[in-house]
């Protein structure tokens, strides 16, 4: 009869694995990536995590901040923006009216007339009377200004922004929100580029992340233009064959995060998306599988490095200086080229991954030894479970063996009394 194995086999067998530095590596290698994958995915983005006030944070707004902190900076030639606050209908439309006598190419207007006045006769005629003229729209509620009906020469483009949570940083854009609803800066390059309106469609993303980093946009006070302070030859000069973003500057309830600042007009982020747009500077992303493959084999490296230097007599004692000089490089490494191919090639490479696990590199070293005790309990109950099987179909082979034994009996007495019947 089979016996199970015995604790010293087993005890035996793991400690010659241990001795091979492939297994070790492996183990370690292995370790790294269900530590890193456990905090990444189950920890940060677990919903008691990613709830908390500010922990809306992902690598690509550290690429931002960095690309946005160089001394290198442009004025978008292409965008102005003229703020409107704590002027009245009146005043918004006579800005609108002043403006459209600029020739721009396009005027955004990024307000709501939420409700109904004596005053929209005029608001209405000069809306109506101004070309490309782009008015703000609610795609998620279906509202727009009250006296929309009577608006019958002007574009619509929702001003929806899009956040992962409430509150949250504005990283993308929805091009559309349906076949007959574009985004607000969507429909301004409609009417102005239809060359780079035709390549966002041809795209055919459901979501475009926006471009923020080292760019301007000329602001111009609204108040300026009523009382004359730039007079109507210089703001032509200024505004001729643009596009006119219109809105809110300082209003405090239209004001948002994103991956450069923590508060952002919403007219300002149409500005960013209007660039991005134009420019076609639309960020990529690698896929996911690509960032865990490269995670996974600098993990190795550092996995070959740890095994190395504690199975070497001279290097034994230098191991956790190295580790961590070795750690520090690799995140600087992976943090300038992220930042480079952000920058230059407006290519996303999201290092979370690899950085999770060179960091965690070590911790996975210190957690090798209970790979091996529960290595050691899951053979073990392998082979009592399997010995156990064994024993068990030898039991039922014998009690079938048994009652087939009995069967052949019964059969052979019954046919000699048929037999002797039959005599």
């Amino acid at each position: 009869m089979p016996t199970a194995p015995n604790k010293t086999s087993i005890k035996n067998y793991l400690l010659q694995l241990r001795t091979k530095k492939w297994f070790r590596v492996i183990t370690i290698s292995m370790l790294s990536f269900v530590l890193s994958y456990s905090v990444l995915y189950k920890v940060i983005s677990s919903p008691l995590f990613s709830l908390q006030k500010g922990n809306d944070f992902e690598m690509s707004d550290f690429y931002n901040q960095v690309a946005n902190n160089r001394p290198t900076r442009t004025l978008n030639a292409d965008i102005v923006v003229i703020g409107i606050d704590n002027c009245s209908r009146l005043d918004v439309a006579q800005i609108i009216q002043t403006i459209s006598y600029t020739q721009p190419k396009a005027i955004g207007l990024d307000v709501f007339f939420s409700y109904k006045s004596t005053e929209d006769s005029l608001i209405i005629e000069t809306f109506n009377q101004t070309p490309n003229l782009v008015l703000a729209y609610d795609a998620y509620h279906e509202t727009s200004t009250a006296f929309a009906p009577a608006l019958t020469q002007v574009h619509w483009g929702s001003v929806n922004l899009i956040a992962k949570q409430a509150l949250g940083t504005i990283r993308q854009f929805k091009p559309s929100f349906n076949d007959s609803i574009y985004a607000f800066s969507a429909k301004l390059a409609q009417l102005t580029d239809s060359i780079a309106f035709q390549y966002l469609q041809e795209r055919n993303n459901e979501l475009e992340t926006i471009c923020y980093p080292s760019q301007e946009f000329e602001i111009i006070n609204g108040i300026e233009i009523l009382d004359g302070t730039i007079d109507l030859f210089t703001l032509e000069e200024m505004l001729y064959n643009k596009i006119v973003l219109v809105g809110d500057i300082h209003n405090p309830f239209d004001q948002h995060q994103t991956p450069i600042s923590h508060n952002t007009p919403g007219i300002i982020i149409n500005a960013y998306i209007l660039a991005t747009i134009l420019n076609q500077s639309y960020i990529e992303t690698t896929p996911t599988f690509i960032n865990w493959t490269i995670a996974f084999i600098i993990s190795i490296l550092l996995s070959l490095m740890i095994v190395s230097f504690q199975g070497s007599n001279l290097l034994k004692s230098y191991t956790t200086f190295a580790i961590r000089i070795f750690q520090l490089l690799l995140i600087a490494l992976f943090l300038y080229i992220g930042c480079y191919v952000f920058v230059h090639n407006h290519l996303y490479c999201n290092f979370a991954p690899s950085l999770l696990m060179v960091a965690l590199g070590v911790l996975a070293t210190a957690v090798e030894p209970i790979v091996y005790l529960v290595l050691r309990w899951c053979i073990k109950t392998c082979f009592f479970i399997l010995h156990q099987s064994k024993k068990g179909l030898i039991f039922v082979k014998k009690v079938v063996c048994k009652l087939h034994k009995r069967y052949l009996q019964k059969k052979k007495k019954k046919q000699k009394q048929e037999q002797e019947q039959k005599n």
